[in-house]
C-alpha cells in the first residue's frame, strides 16, 4: 500500500502488470540507489492521464530502460501494461515518450527491445515505433528488435 500512497494513486489488486515481478522491482530500486545519476534511465510507472478531475489516479503500466546507454550507445527498453488496460495504446504512447525523452542524449545510438516469439501485441508496438526485427534473438523463442537513431 505504501507504493500506491507514494504515487498518490488508487491501490490496484492487479498490480504489478505481467512480466514485472518483485525481482525486477528490486533491481530497479537497487540500481537507482547505487546509480542516482541514472534517474530516468530506469523504470517509469505510467499513470492514466485521462482521469476526471478529482477522481483517484490509476496506474496503467510500467516500463523504461535497463540502464543508461552502454559504451556503444545502446539502451534496452522494456514495458508492461495491466491486462485490463491492454489494447488501448498505452504501450505505444509510452514507448514513444521514452524514446523522445532519451533521444537528446548525445551518447544514444539506438534502442533494443526483446519480445517473446508469440508476443504479437508487443511486436506491433515496436513496429509502429520504427523498430526492426534483428537477425537473431538472445534466447530460444525470444526476438530482438532494434531502433537505430541518428
Amino acid at each position: 500500500m505504501a507504493f500506491f500512497a507514494a504515487l498518490d494513486v488508487r491501490a490496484n489488486a492487479a498490480w504489478p502488470p505481467p512480466l514485472l515481478d518483485m525481482d525486477a522491482m528490486c533491481f530497479t530500486r537497487d540500481r537507482l540507489a547505487n546509480f542516482p545519476d541514472e534517474v530516468g534511465w530506469q523504470a517509469w510507472v505510467w499513470i492514466d492521464p485521462d482521469v476526471a478531475t478529482g477522481a483517484p489516479r490509476e496506474l496503467v503500466g510500467f516500463g523504461g530502460f535497463t540502464a543508461s546507454p552502454d559504451a556503444d550507445g545502446w539502451v534496452e527498453i522494456g514495458y508492461s501494461v495491466l491486462p485490463a488496460r491492454q489494447g488501448a495504446g498505452y504501450a505505444s504512447e509510452a514507448v514513444a515518450a521514452l524514446i523522445d525523452w532519451a533521444r537528446p542524449d548525445a551518447r544514444l545510438k539506438g534502442v533494443v527491445a526483446h519480445t517473446m516469439i508469440d508476443g504479437f501485441a508487443s511486436q506491433n508496438v515496436l513496429r509502429k515505433r520504427g523498430f526492426a526485427q534483428a537477425a537473431e534473438g538472445p534466447y530460444p523463442n525470444v526476438m530482438r528488435w532494434e531502433l537505430r537513431l541518428g
